[in-house]
């Protein structure tokens, strides 16, 4: 739900790879991605498209997927879409933002005119406040507001659409769960090694992911992940934001980080610039 970035973005990325097309098409899968770091910034705009990812070419791609599922341009497809309490974390812990500061300065790069009404959403008071204001400030840009925003939107043309939310840290520990660590859980391997090193996994994350992959497998089947084993999954709803949480138990919710998400989205809608 972000802005994709336009031929032009992507045309110059690919000048800082090389300019000799025969070249570039012969170098080994290991060559291409040793060169990642001439294209992701140790430090990424939160706001700004990114040169690494989707590109708006005018032809595979022709806008962003914010218009195409505002105008219905999009399949009517059953849909699950959820996320990790803590979606950011992995990525910011080794960004050199560590104190007031600078996390300031990167909110003031980052939303601009609108930096005030950030620093609200995401206040940090002291500097061991950064962390945390930092690592939900990318979750609700990069993850969370797409989430919620794929839900609203395919659930007007697909009632069949269902969020969840993965609170669960494996063997209890008390640190949330990260970006992707839901999956060892859907896929039933639960040993399976990953981005985020942990101690181990217990009985509880056993009978989850069991259920877990029920409900996959009877959504695969019937476009309905509802049946024994879990409390009712609502179908999603805009008025009401209902998700369902997958945490040390398995209940329903609702409005996930709202306030946040509707600040992202009001700074999209007004054009989502910094200049």
């Amino acid at each position: 739900m972000r802005p994709i970035a336009s031929l032009d973005i992507g045309e110059k990325a690919g000048q800082v790879i090389g300019s000799d097309l025969p070249q570039m098409r012969s170098l080994s899968a290991a060559d291409v991605l040793a060169l990642t770091d001439r294209l992701v910034p140790a430090v990424r705009s939160l706001t700004a498209p990114r040169a690494l990812g989707p590109v708006n070419d005018g032809w595979v791609l022709q806008g962003d997927e914010r218009n195409a599922f505002a105008s219905g341009r999009v399949h009517p497809v059953p849909l699950i879409v959820g996320g990790n309490s803590d979606e950011g974390r992995i990525f910011i812990r080794s960004w050199p933002i560590h104190t007031i500061s600078e996390f300031n300065a990167f909110v003031e790069q980052n939303f601009a005119k609108v930096a005030p009404g950030a620093l609200q959403v995401w206040s940090a008071k002291a500097d061991q406040d950064v962390p945390d204001a930092l690592s939900y400030m990318f979750a609700d840009t990069q993850f969370n507001f797409g989430v919620r925003g794929m839900a609203r939107e395919q659930s007007r043309l697909q009632p069949k659409t269902y969020r969840y939310l993965f609170t669960r840290s494996p063997n209890g520990e008390q640190s949330a769960p990260m970006h992707t660590e839901e999956l060892p859980y859907v896929f039933g391997n639960l040993t399976a090694p990953g981005f985020v090193k942990r101690s181990g996994v217990d009985a509880t994350d056993k009978r989850l992911s069991d259920q877990i992959m029920d409900a996959w497998v009877r959504f695969a089947a019937t476009g309905d992940p509802n049946g024994p084993g879990l409390p009712t999954w609502p179908l999603y709803h805009v008025a009401t934001d209902p998700y369902l949480e997958f945490g040390n138990s398995v209940v329903a919710n609702a409005g996930y980080r709202n306030h946040a998400l509707d600040f992202v989205q009001e700074f999209f809608a007004g054009g989502g610039t910094t200049k």
